[in-house]
């Protein structure tokens, strides 16, 4: 099988580059074309720079309308600071990719060799022969951690620092330095992984069609597909295989085995790093063969938790500095200082966790412009947390109780996205700002529109009109809803009405002779009974038994 011609390379896609061969002084390095093309390794203000994401912000936006300043806020779904484990993460990912292409040289004798191995193993029917669960310590390791803290983020940023594919015009072959793939939900099918490869393959060749190709008529079995998947990754000299989600193996009890054994074989066949990221249900899948090999590896990925309050060393650790640069992306009109007390309340609700202290804080700011506050206070974050913010209570409290069976369970499900929170807030903005809410005294319709909203708390049409016009007689409503509020606190409760009166009265303050409705909580007409036995509405009623709306819905909230 030949690689493409980079001729028939026209796709504007991805990003292509023609190879430019920078002289290379680590020996083990030289005279290999595949590493010489690569970009330069970033030195480490340059590697900041790279893994750097923050929102473009200046403090007059502050003074931007709700509805953009929240759009702004948006910008921090993205927001990225590079700490020590992300920095240590992307020397690794450089490190692998090009430790990976010794021994790989287009044409070299190690290169024949791997094209012989997929040879034998077509001829023997696609079946593994003499492979071992066990992977190569020189080329694999894993990125295992509590989710939210960045691991897929970091890896795709670093990457995107090189070209998807290298064109070798002169030795007319398409080097595709990396390759990033996602476990299937059910992780049981090594077919599955082999046509996720295909998939991104055929994203990044144009005109290649190897889903087409070698899928067919979906009839193909997985062991021809995982040899035709070996030889495109060697044809294409891939640099690195990210294996993502692995978690997900463990959901196929039987079948994780079996994956894993083909994945290792990529691995010690080929010869192509690969680097499995998962959350910690992944440990159980990658076994201690895994986890030993990266110990012995010396990356020093180790298992990426939350962020430390305090570093070994017993000062300030990641979490206060991730906070404090955090913190400056407030776009409240009332900006505040990040206190100690602040500091401590936010590791409270989020247990240190990057993407849940991103969450709470756009959150709190959202709530603080839509209940016009403007402010990020204590009590505000507090109130935040407890009423948007319940779908991670239980990841939290895990992670207080070091819970890690909870926490497994937590990791299964799909967390509050950040658009979510934000779109919340804003229909609760859009909503405060209903027609009702532009009906000010002195328009026209005003009292006709009260008096409306008076008969729906229970008044009499002539008791409305009359409460209606008070309210605008005072002249301090600042709208509808406000003039409906101070409507309902001017009407005095009505009183019971005794039983010996026989006076004719407006039926929403009458308790009228009503059978025995103790064993028919369903029946409306329990609200007559419980108004005038508490001295409300009927309709005060009628909305605290689930029968009716709320005056102010129905004036447009």
């Amino acid at each position: 099988m030949q690689p493409i011609s980079p001729a028939n390379f026209t796709s504007q896609r991805v990003w292509i580059e023609d190879a430019i061969y920078a002289e290379q002084r680590i020996p083990a390095f030289v005279g290999n074309p595949l590493v010489a093309a690569l970009p330069e390794s970033f030195d480490d203000d340059e590697l900041i720079e790279a893994l750097s994401s923050e929102p473009e912000f200046t403090s007059d936006q502050r003074q931007w309308p709700t509805h953009e300043r929240m759009h702004m806020l948006l910008g921090l779904s993205h927001f990225m600071v590079p700490l020590e484990g992300h920095i240590r993460l992307a020397r690794v990912l450089d490190s692998m990719m090009r430790d990976g292409y010794i021994g790989r040289a287009p044409f070299s004798k190690q290169h024949n060799e791997i094209y012989q191995s997929l040879y034998r193993r077509r001829q023997n029917g696609g079946k593994l022969e003499g492979v071992t669960f066990k992977v190569t310590p020189q080329l694999s390791t894993s990125l295992i951690g509590l989710s939210g803290m960045g691991k897929t983020t970091t890896v795709k940023r670093f990457l995107a620092t090189i070209p998807h594919v290298i064109r070798h015009r002169e030795l007319n072959l398409l080097q595709v330095p990396w390759l990033h793939v996602e476990m299937t939900s059910d992780g049981k099918s090594v077919k599955a992984i082999a046509l996720s490869i295909l998939k991104a393959l055929d994203k990044l060749i144009p005109d290649a069609n190897y889903f087409e190709r070698f899928h067919g008529n979906g009839k193909v079995g997985s062991d021809s597909l995982m040899v035709a998947v070996g030889s495109l990754l060697t044809d294409h000299l891939v640099g690195l295989l990210v294996i993502d989600e692995v978690q997900n193996l463990a959901n196929s009890p039987k079948g994780k085995h079996v994956v894993m054994a083909e994945l290792t074989t990529i691995c010690n066949v080929l010869q192509v790093p690969i680097l499995f990221i998962g959350t910690n249900k992944a440990e159980k899948v990658l076994g201690s063969e895994l986890k030993n090999s990266r110990r012995s590896l010396s990356h020093g990925l180790g298992n990426w938790g939350a962020l430390p309050w305090v570093n070994d060393a017993g000062k300030p650790g990641e979490w206060v500095s991730f906070m404090s640069l955090l913190w400056d992306f407030q776009w409240v009109r009332k900006p505040c200082e990040l206190t100690s007390s602040m500091l401590e309340l936010f590791y409270e609700c989020t247990q240190g966790v990057i993407d849940l202290a991103i969450k709470l804080f756009v959150a709190a700011q959202a709530r603080a412009m839509v209940d016009g506050s403007e402010e990020v206070t204590e009590a505000l974050v507090a109130k935040v947390y407890s009423e948007d913010l319940k779908l991670v209570h239980p990841m939290v409290e895990a992670l207080k109780n070091n819970d890690l069976a909870a926490l497994a369970k937590y990791e299964d499900c799909s967390p509050l996205g950040l658009q979510d929170v934000v779109d919340d807030m804003q229909r609760r903005y859009k909503g405060s700002r209903t027609f009702a809410a532009s009906i000010r005294p002195g328009h026209p319709d005003f009292a006709k529109r009260l008096a409306v909203a008076g008969m729906a708390i229970g008044l009499g049409s002539e008791q409305a009109e009359q409460a209606a016009a008070a309210v605008e007689n005072d002249g301090t409503a600042r709208d509808l809803v406000d003039a409906t509020q101070q409507m309902m606190k001017k009407v005095s409760p009505p009183k019971p009405v005794s039983k010996s009166k026989t006076k004719s009265l407006d039926s929403s303050t009458v308790a009228t002779s009503l059978p025995d409705l103790s064993k028919r909580p369903k029946d409306y007409r329990n609200a007559i009974a419980l108004a005038g036995e508490h001295g409300t509405t009927v309709f005060e009623q009628l909305v605290r038994l689930g029968f009716a709306r709320p005056a102010l819905e129905l004036v447009g909230i």
